[in-house]
């Protein structure tokens, strides 16, 4: 055979393979069976998967037909990371949610009537909701804003008026009996500004 290449003892009831005279693998006394950088444990007729340290990462590499597929019969499957592996960053939960964690900390979650998201969601594009869908904020569904295929609707549950504000002060308000605007703001008609209803303070206009 080639020089340097077999199986001999590493060490105290060990076994290592090399292959002209690099070690590639060994086994130790515990029964660990160690692989160097580089060197792949092959799975399937056609090495299908492929698992390896490449020096700088780990990789679990699915090179053939078919899906990879990670399963779990009745329990749970964590991803996590961290020195310790003691920092989730995944969950996925057998008859339940499927969960994503940012710092150990958990973000987003599924749920049988959708999703749920913890702290402050941020889009780079458009949030789209479709005919009949709201948008709804409050406890109680108090505001829920929605188009219906033909009108779009802005609707105030539970008696709350609606408010419209700038830098946190009233302008107007809508409520069950009353439309208000602050002193000096203007109700306007026409394309010309040709009526201007308004309060200064002291005189109505």
């Amino acid at each position: 055979g080639d020089v340097g290449t077999g199986f001999y003892n590493s060490g105290s009831n060990a076994i290592g393979y090399s292959a002209n005279g690099t070690q590639k693998w060994q086994i130790n006394n515990n029964g660990d069976l160690t692989f160097v950088d580089s060197v792949k444990l092959y799975l399937g007729d056609s090495n299908d998967l492929q698992v390896y340290h490449s020096g700088t990462s780990s990789w679990v590499y699915d090179n053939g037909t078919g899906d990879l597929n990670i399963a779990s019969n009745n329990g749970t499957i964590n991803m996590a990371v961290g020195a310790s592996a003691n920092e989730i960053a995944a969950k996925f939960i057998s008859g339940g949610a499927a969960e994503l964690y940012h710092n150990n900390a958990k973000k987003f979650e599924t749920a049988s009537y959708g999703a749920v998201t913890t702290g402050t969601f941020q889009a780079t594009g458009n949030i789209e909701v479709f005919d009949n869908g709201k948008f709804i904020a409050g406890t109680g569904a108090d505001l829920q804003i929605s188009h219906d295929g033909s009108n779009n609707i802005i609707n105030a549950q539970n008696n709350h008026s609606i408010r419209i504000q700038r830098a946190g002060n009233n302008v107007w308000e809508f409520g069950d009996s009353i439309f208000k605007g602050n002193d000096g703001k203007k109700i306007i008609l026409g394309d010309s500004s040709d009526l201007q209803l308004f309060h200064d303070g002291s005189d109505s206009w």
